[in-house]
C-alpha cells in the first residue's frame, strides 16, 4: 500500500467459498479521484472497538487462526457490529519464508 500504508479487505460471503468470492480490498489513499466501473472511492466507517488476532504463517493454516477468533467472541459473548477485516501485513511479496507471513484479524465489537 502507498502511503499511508494502510489495507485490508472484507470478505462478505457468510461462509468459505472456493469461487465467485464477495471480497472488498480497501487501500488508504491520498487523494479522491472519480468512481470507475473497477473502482470505488469511499470513507470507510470508524470502528471504535476492535479484537485483533495475529496469525503467522501460511495461509494454509488460516482457518485455524480465525476459529480460534471467533471461539472467544463466542465464549466472551461479545457482539460483532461488522464483518471481520483482514490486514495482510508480511506476505509472499516481501517474505519467501511462508512461516514469516503476518496477518492481522480485526473483528469489529460492541463495548
Amino acid at each position: 500500500c502507498p502511503e499511508p500504508q494502510y489495507c485490508y479487505t472484507i470478505e462478505h460471503d457468510a461462509e468459505h467459498k472456493d469461487t465467485n468470492i464477495d471480497v472488498e480490498y480497501c487501500e488508504a489513499v491520498g487523494e479522491w479521484h472519480a468512481d470507475t466501473p473497477l473502482l470505488t472511492f469511499y470513507e470507510a466507517p470508524a470502528i471504535e472497538k476492535a479484537l485483533c488476532f495475529s496469525h503467522q504463517g501460511p495461509y494454509s493454516t488460516f482457518s485455524e487462526t480465525m476459529i480460534q477468533a471467533l471461539q472467544y467472541v463466542e465464549e466472551h459473548q461479545l457482539q460483532l457490529t461488522a464483518s471481520p477485516r483482514f490486514c495482510y501485513i508480511d506476505g509472499p511479496w516481501n517474505k519467501e519464508d511462508e512461516s514469516e507471513w503476518l496477518t492481522e484479524i480485526q473483528i469489529p465489537v460492541a463495548d
